[in-house]
């Protein structure tokens, strides 16, 4: 049976933005390209993994004192971190599994993406 890989590219628009206490997001997306992998085994299916290749934010903020308002762009690829580290979440994955990313959480002061498949 072996391992066998799927690759998809993913748009979410339920982007959740933590950053400085003065700026808010005003709406946001996400693209996210990955794989799912899945190790087969005569018996059936020994494991199923996500493998992250890409990530890009794009989030419309504005900064409550001064009104400003900015597009805040984030992105993050195997190739190219840019400073960012990437967690997958997979905890309340559950059967039957529908396999795809449901939110995208960035967390600007820490320079951390977090995806939820």
């Amino acid at each position: 049976m072996g391992e066998q890989s799927e690759s998809y590219r993913t748009q979410v628009r339920d982007v959740d933005f933590y950053g400085d206490e003065k700026v808010f997001a005003d709406g946001g997306e996400a693209t996210v390209t990955w794989d799912l992998t899945m190790e087969g085994r005569s018996w059936g299916i020994k494991d199923l993994d996500v493998v992250l290749q890409a990530v890009e934010v794009r989030v419309a903020t504005e900064h409550w004192e001064t009104e400003e308002r900015k597009d805040f762009v984030a992105s993050w690829s195997v190739a190219q971190p840019n400073g960012w580290n990437v967690q997958v979440s997979h905890e309340d994955a559950k059967l039957p599994l529908d396999v795809y990313p449901r939110n995208v959480t960035i967390h600007v002061l820490e320079k951390r993406i977090e995806v939820t498949f």
